[in-house]
């Protein structure tokens, strides 16, 4: 489980989790579907967007890039609106729980429970 050493790590836009320092959701994810051989669409403009707090630039483009689905399943992805900070993306783990930079508590695992159903989306492949 290539996320287990990230649990705990603060959040910061743009940061690769395996340098152990900080993490950022979009590469997080970015890393995890590649991990699992799936495509994943080019972040750097989701980051600049962020850092920006250009959050409806962030949106549609993410959103251009995802299919909504009802049901969750391992890889789908949580949005995750997260005022004042933006917005977020967490990723269903095979756990079923969904691993997500918590700003003031760092990267953590949540149950999917806790997440609103409509907001779940898979990438386009």
């Amino acid at each position: 489980m290539i996320w287990d050493d990230w649990i705990g790590l603060p959040h910061q836009t743009g940061a690769d989790p395996r340098q152990k320092k900080a993490a950022c959701c979009l590469v997080m994810a970015k890393i995890l579907h590649e991990s699992e051989s799936l495509k994943f669409p080019a972040i750097d403009g989701m980051i600049f967007a962020a850092k920006n707090s250009h959050w409806d630039l962030l949106l549609c483009t993410f959103l251009a890039n995802v299919t909504k689905i009802v049901t969750p399943t391992k890889m789908s992805l949580v949005l995750i609106e997260s005022w004042p900070h933006g917005i977020g993306i967490g990723t269903v783990l095979p756990t079923g729980k969904v691993l997500v930079p918590v700003h003031g508590r760092g990267v953590s695992e949540i149950p999917i429970r806790c997440f609103n159903r409509s907001s779940f989306f898979l990438i386009n492949q």
